[in-house]
């Protein structure tokens, strides 16, 4: 059974440009104790209203032990807004927004702004083959709208 997970996001670092623009870092990371199912969703980062993403940078484990894993990196609205069909839960490593979005998407890939306070969350969209357990942690770089 699918389940929701949620993790007390830790704002990393706050970095006051020269220009006068704001950026906060969010990071965070989720220990996987109890393998993974299909749509599991792990609410990751929160992000508040009017927040526009700039970056989006997912890292993982291995926590398939095999080839099957495949997760997305995005919201509640759009589960693959910034990362989508990810594999590097196979083997372990890195990707960024935009690994795997194509066509119209790329609009809402790029730039987004929040109009409500939401949170940015990785849905296992295939289930590890094994394992299923590991690490997984998301930085995500945003600036502020009035």
């Amino acid at each position: 059974m699918a389940s929701t997970f949620t993790d007390g996001s830790k704002v990393a670092s706050t970095v006051q440009a020269r220009a006068g623009v704001d950026l906060t870092a969010v990071y965070g990371t989720y220990e996987v104790a109890v393998q993974v199912v299909v749509n599991d969703v792990y609410q990751m980062v929160k992000i508040p209203k009017n927040a526009t993403v700039l970056e989006v940078i997912n890292a993982m484990d291995d926590m398939d032990g095999g080839a099957a894993s495949v997760h997305d990196v995005g919201d509640g609205t759009t589960t693959g807004r910034f990362i989508s069909g990810s594999t590097i839960a196979q083997g372990g490593g890195v990707v960024r927004l935009g690994q795997g979005i194509t066509g119209a998407a790329a609009a809402d890939c790029l730039n987004y702004t929040y109009t409500a306070e939401d949170t940015i969350d990785i849905k296992f969209t295939t289930a590890p083959a094994s394992t299923g357990t590991g690490t997984m942690n998301l930085a995500v770089i945003y600036t502020m709208n009035s």
